[in-house]
């Protein structure tokens, strides 16, 4: 007897949906690929009819199990960082699925970009189980990336894990750019630098405290305060450069964390229906320095970022003429635009999306470099159109376009 969808079921047929909506977001595949695309969708489907208590939850058993095959033989092929699960702060340990979910996303992007990018050697990953955003940073032990499973809508509801599979996508963007312009883009190696000094140095304030707190000679007493205090100035003065190196490096950086989340879903509006922002007094936690002060690059986080929502999304129409938005997520939203009108949604590029993502690492570590030489003045004299203007044509230089945006 049939009984009432369950939520597993209700999962199953959200995510037959989704595989739908990539095979035909995708303009052009080779026949081998539709059929394994196709048998796969036919496998969800039968899932789905499954809606007795033991069947359906034998499937989802046997579904994570084929997950995990398919990383298995990947893992022979492709390049691959060492991965660490990790539960995030005080979250309850992530389940199975939080993990074959989170290491499908970033199998697939290893093999999208297989000959193209390098991926970093070791990957710590932190699940959040739901949550509103995501974090990369690097800390000495190799890179972090904190990711939500599940995020939430502006009303507090869990969105579908498929929504946050772009939150996974775009933290790891940020890793691999880092990973592959580091040697040759002076920027990106100060600020992986500044990151792993930071961590460091914070490191050493807990061991300190540990000490103080287990100590009572007077020599402890009198001593660990004040190497605890030079310890949190250079804190403060490390801060304040990587403040200022952000401002700099961003856009670029949250422009190509994008692209590895579109080209991953082939859905150019794969962040925009991630994308929320929580509370304000959340984001504004986040965003203080150990001194207090506000990051100055990301003032106005919460309100643009509340408004705006389209202006990460790569099918929204952004003309470059008399574009002045100089928030770090925005500034290069004509950019995106001509990316997904130009370049992904075009046969030619479609069948080679990790070509795209090499092209376009290169284009930003052009411009990064074309700009480091300059003086403040002279960086402050471009115009956010002719910023613009600028990568564009970088980008078309390395695919070997001639298109005017």
């Amino acid at each position: 007897m049939l009984t009432q969808p369950r939520k597993i079921d209700i999962f199953i047929y959200d995510a037959i949906r989704y595989k739908f909506d990539r095979i035909f977001a995708i303009e052009s595949m080779t026949r081998a690929k539709f059929l394994f695309k196709w048998a796969f969708v036919f496998k969800l489907i039968g899932a789905f009819f499954c809606l007795s208590q033991c069947w359906a939850e034998s499937y989802c058993s046997s579904l994570l199990m084929e997950v995990r095959r398919q990383i298995d033989v990947r893992q022979e092929t492709v390049p691959h960082p060492e991965i660490k699960i990790q539960p995030f702060d005080s979250s309850p340990p992530p389940t199975e699925l939080h993990t074959s979910v989170v290491l499908k996303t970033i199998y697939e992007i290893d093999g999208i970009l297989a000959t193209h990018l390098r991926v970093p050697k070791k990957l710590r990953i932190q699940i959040r189980p739901v949550g509103d955003a995501g974090l990369m940073r690097e800390d000495g032990l190799g890179t972090l990336l904190q990711v939500t499973f599940q995020s939430r809508t502006p009303g507090g509801k869990s969105k579908h894990p498929k929504f946050s599979t772009a939150i996974t996508a775009h933290e790891y963007g940020h890793a691999i750019l880092r990973e592959n312009l580091r040697e040759n883009v002076p920027w990106m190696d100060m600020y992986s630098r500044y990151q792993v000094t930071l961590s460091a140095n914070q490191k050493k304030i807990t061991e300190l405290a540990r000490t103080l707190n287990g100590s009572d000679t007077p020599q402890n007493r009198k001593n660990i305060p004040i190497q605890i205090e030079s310890l949190e100035n250079q804190i403060e003065e490390i801060e304040e450069k990587l403040f200022t190196l952000q401002e700099k490096t961003a856009p670029f950086d949250e422009l190509f964390a994008d692209l590895i989340a579109v080209l991953h879903s082939g859905d150019a509006r794969s962040i925009r229906n991630m994308n929320h922002v929580g509370e304000l007094q959340d984001i504004e936690k986040g965003l203080r320095s150990r001194s207090g002060k506000i990051r100055p690059i990301f003032q106005k986080i919460y309100q643009q970022a509340k408004l705006n929502p389209a202006m990460r999304d790569f099918s929204e129409i952004h003309s470059v003429k008399g574009w002045d938005e100089t928030y770090p997520y925005f500034m290069f939203a004509p950019v995106r635009s001509f990316l997904w009108r130009e370049v992904i949604s075009q046969s030619k590029f479609a069948r080679n999306p990790g070509l795209v993502a090499e092209k376009v690492a290169k284009a930003i570590g052009t411009e990064m470099n074309a700009l480091r030489v300059l003086s403040e003045a002279e960086m402050a004299s471009i115009s956010v159109e002719r910023r613009n203007l600028r990568l564009i044509e970088e980008i078309k230089n390395e695919l070997g376009l001639n298109i005017s945006p």
